[in-house]
Order: structure tokens, then C-alpha cells, then sequence
């Protein structure tokens, strides 16, 4: 669930564009992170699916660390 919570919030991002709102989308990606390593360690992720993942979800994460605002939001529909 935690996937559809960020999408949600990733949609949201137009409509409230605020700090707070950013730390609870970098919560999540952070979530999903763990559940996915979690994953790769139990042998239910092969770890090139893993690696992949991770690297989108550091990707969305350094676009949610950029407070340039427009460009974040801009960045950010591709995944959506």
C-alpha cells in the first residue's frame, strides 16, 4: 500500500506544495526502501529488480529534496 500512498501524495504535490507534505511523500519512498531490501534479503526480490527499484525510488527522492518547487513537481509526473 505504501506505493499507492506516495502516488497519492505525489498527486497532491500540485495542489499543496509545502515542506510538510514533502517530508510525509520522502516518509514513504523511505518505507517502501525497507520493505523492498526487506524483500531482497528474505530471496523474494532478485537483486537486479532491487537494484532497479531502489535507484527509482533514490531518483524520486533527490527530486523531492529539490525545494526549486515547479521543477520537483515537473520531475515527479514521470513516475506518476
Amino acid at each position: 500500500m505504501t506505493s499507492i500512498r506516495i502516488l497519492e501524495l505525489v498527486i497532491g504535490l500540485n495542489e499543496n506544495d509545502s515542506v510538510v507534505h514533502r517530508k510525509k511523500i520522502k516518509n514513504e519512498i523511505q518505507k517502501l526502501q525497507i520493505l523492498l531490501r526487506l524483500c531482497k534479503d528474505l530471496s523474494y526480490l532478485q537483486f537486479k529488480r532491487y537494484e532497479y527499484a531502489s535507484f527509482l525510488l533514490m531518483e524520486m527522492s533527490e527530486l523531492i529534496d529539490n525545494e526549486g518547487g515547479g521543477d520537483a513537481r515537473k520531475g515527479l509526473q514521470r513516475f506518476v
